[in-house]
């Protein structure tokens, strides 16, 4: 193989920080996806989820359970 000449060095050292600046946004990108997919499925875990609907709902059933209960 022919020795690189100075400017043809300089465009591939270019060339390769480059291809190397393009990994690391990869990589950061994969990372915040990462961090994503874990703080999800620990919002759920820590913060339950109820609604109003949901609430007066059992609440409903509550008094109709126990309004059968009584004789």
């Amino acid at each position: 193989m022919l020795p690189l000449t100075s400017s043809q060095a300089q465009a591939y050292d270019r060339e390769f920080r480059r291809s190397g600046v393009r990994e690391q946004g990869r990589g950061r990108g994969l990372v915040a996806v990462a961090v994503l997919i874990r703080l999800w499925p620990a919002c759920q875990l820590f913060f339950s989820f109820t609604s109003a609907l949901r609430t007066v709902g059992h609440a409903a059933e509550v008094t109709r359970l126990n309004a059968v209960r009584e004789p």
